[in-house]
């Protein structure tokens, strides 16, 4: 009984095997014909672009061809222009002189690890600190912990 189920397994594997054998075929026969028929309209595509843009490359040189000819000859300026320019280049006699700054005070304003950092030195703990600022423990915690390795090294 055991060697009639070993044949018959044996020759479902092979039926499988074959069918997919011939689906892989298929598959690679589909592949060819769609990849066909998309790189030639892909090719198409990219060739009617491309005399496009020819064309109207020709375009914009026969548009700027007589424009060319007409500026180098009209390229420096007129004598009215000259003076302008001249007019313009002078240096100023006078000076502007800056804006007031009366009554403008700087401020300086602590960082927070600053003053995490400054009352740790003072002696103050963790959570106090943390209380005192509304801050984490947790992130006080790091701030102090950073400061100390930086200052060992």
């Amino acid at each position: 009984m055991t060697n009639v189920l070993l044949v018959f397994s044996l020759l479902l594997h092979l039926v499988t095997f074959y069918i997919i054998m011939i689906l892989a075929q298929r598959i690679q026969q589909i592949k060819n014909q769609t990849g066909g028929i998309e790189n030639r309209e892909l090719a198409e595509i990219l060739e009617s672009h491309l005399e496009a843009v020819r064309a109207e490359n020709q375009r914009l040189i026969a548009q700027l061809t007589p424009l060319d000819h007409h500026n180098i000859a009209d390229s420096g300026p007129k004598d009215g222009e000259k003076a302008a320019i001249e007019k313009k280049a002078q240096p100023l006699d006078h000076e502007i002189p800056p804006p007031p700054v009366e009554g403008i005070e700087d401020q300086v304003e602590p960082s927070q690890t600053g003053e995490i950092i400054h009352l740790y030195q003072k002696g103050w703990s963790m959570p106090e600190i943390a209380k005192h600022l509304g801050l984490g423990n947790g992130e006080v915690e790091l701030i102090i912990n950073l400061y100390n390795k930086s200052n060992r090294k």
